[in-house]
């Protein structure tokens, strides 16, 4: 086995380095391996491997390779899915399931939700060009959070769009993270 190879050393464990760099860890791990499709490290003490590009996709969407079932850490589970989501199941169960979300991907319907949020952001601009300055990553996500609910036909009082916004960032922000921004999502 050559040593790029290898299993990771025990305490070469990367926990820490995820923790601190968040999604762009592990892009810039497989950057600094030089490209490879895959690399090994050790995450909570147990030995990983990351994979990346068109046969990984390939072989994660073969279901005789992958096990959805228990896959998802309990706690992200309940925060991002709920039990009984599509990724958590396996076989005839997910592609059922699967079946009844595929449907809204066709063109019309993404064309819908793209006409809605363009909508929002238009209508967005016009009233910040009325303000001294905006934070647009706030806005953005009120914007994107007023599209998606007239896009899905879910009522949104102007007074509300705000709260509910932050209410999607923290969940996005914290469902994977252990502590208070975890609770908050």
């Amino acid at each position: 086995m050559d040593a790029d190879r290898r299993p990771p050393h025990p305490l070469s464990d990367q926990t820490l380095a995820l923790l601190a760099g968040g999604y762009a860890w592990l892009p810039r791990r497989m950057r600094d391996s030089g490209g490879e499709p895959a690399l090994t490290t050790r995450l909570m003490g147990k030995p990983v491997l990351a994979v990346r590009g068109p046969d990984a996709v390939r072989f994660f969407y073969d279901e005789h390779n992958v096990h959805r079932h228990g896959a998802i850490p309990g706690p992200v589970q309940a925060t991002l899915f709920g039990h009984g989501a599509v990724h958590t199941l396996d076989g005839t169960a997910h592609r059922e399931r699967k079946g009844l979300f595929l449907p809204l991907l066709g063109a019309d319907l993404i064309q819908g939700v793209v006409e809605q949020v363009v909508a929002a952001w238009d209508e967005a601009v016009a009233e910040w060009a009325r303000r001294p300055q905006v934070v647009l990553f706030d806005e953005a996500a009120g914007v994107l959070t007023r599209g998606v609910h007239r896009w899905a036909g879910v009522p949104l009082p102007d007074a509300e769009a705000g709260a509910v916004a932050r209410d999607l960032i923290a969940v996005v922000d914290g469902f994977a993270t252990p502590g208070p921004r975890h609770w908050r999502a």
